[in-house]
């Protein structure tokens, strides 16, 4: 922890640290950009002020804060999966067994992202708490099993989302590249792909729990979103487990999702063709009868 004493105040290298001085009359840093010794989410997203004539008259637009940006992604990813987990449930409670098996990979995609809307609204929960005397909290709230606990559902849902739209994406791929080919319609073989699924991604979001003396006794308490990614220094226990995971991964998925796409166009383009190819040859054969 690096200190440097100002004729009116101290400067530390995390804004955290200024809870030692807090007889001083200044101490940098004020924030880290997402939270600061006031707030939790302190980081202004939309502010506007519209000042009209010199008369006093004035139109003030409130500010929104982050704070009120993640009331709102919360919200809508909790109501929003919520509906879709049942309107899947009721379209696949009476859809062919094809349509059965995409529906399902989707349900899971749903509960996945409704995992991320709790995790905002644990977080948003915290920063009205804890608003306007952060400083005085934020040592025990990122050491918190609640934050710890933040982190694992921030994780496994990122994660977990991840595999599902790879494995989603590779089963559009395969309908699409090889229309006539013969696929199990085993719901067994479904299930256990998507056990193995989560297998994997709980196993990503649990290992950093183990206090381990890579991972360190409060990894997800490193940030106070409770993130697995080190946000402020690159190099922090267990920086290989988030460049791999958050890096590595999601960089992989990203790129066969894409060129997954790209296969398809490409496979509806020809076959596009072929069709009206084949069309225009029906079309002569008929014109010459």
């Amino acid at each position: 922890m690096l200190i440097i004493h100002l004729p009116f105040g101290s400067h530390f290298t995390e804004f955290h640290h200024c809870k030692a001085a807090l007889h001083v009359r200044v101490c940098e840093p004020k924030g880290d950009g997402i939270s600061s010794n006031r707030h939790l989410l302190d980081n202004p997203v939309l502010r506007a002020r519209n000042d009209i004539g010199k008369a006093g008259a004035s139109c003030l637009v409130r500010l929104i804060h982050v704070h009120d940006t993640v009331w709102i992604m919360a919200a809508v990813g909790i109501v929003g999966n919520l509906l879709v987990l049942f309107g899947r449930y009721m379209v696949g409670s009476r859809s062919s067994q094809a349509h059965a098996e995409h529906s399902l990979y989707l349900r899971h995609l749903a509960a996945s992202d409704l995992l991320m809307g709790v995790y905002l609204g644990i977080i948003a929960t915290a920063d009205i708490i804890f608003r306007g005397e952060y400083l005085t909290h934020d040592e025990e709230w990122r050491m918190s099993s609640i934050c710890a606990f933040s982190g694992f559902l921030s994780t496994l849902s990122c994660q977990s989302s991840t595999l599902l739209l790879t494995l989603v994406t590779w089963d559009r791929l395969v309908s699409v590249t090889r229309p006539l080919y013969q696929r199990s319609s085993s719901k067994t073989r479904v299930i256990l792909r998507l056990a193995v699924l989560w297998g994997v991604a709980t196993a990503a979001a649990v290992a950093p729990l183990s206090a381990t003396e890579y991972f360190g006794p409060h990894f997800y308490g490193s940030n106070g979103v409770c993130l697995s990614v080190h946000i402020h220094d690159p190099y922090a226990m267990g920086w290989e487990y988030s460049a791999g995971l958050f890096i590595l991964v999601n960089t992989v998925s990203l790129l066969f999702i894409g060129i997954s796409y790209l296969r398809m166009l490409q496979a509806i383009r020809v076959s596009r063709n072929e069709t009206r190819n084949t069309l225009n040859c029906r079309e002569k054969v008929v014109a010459r009868r």
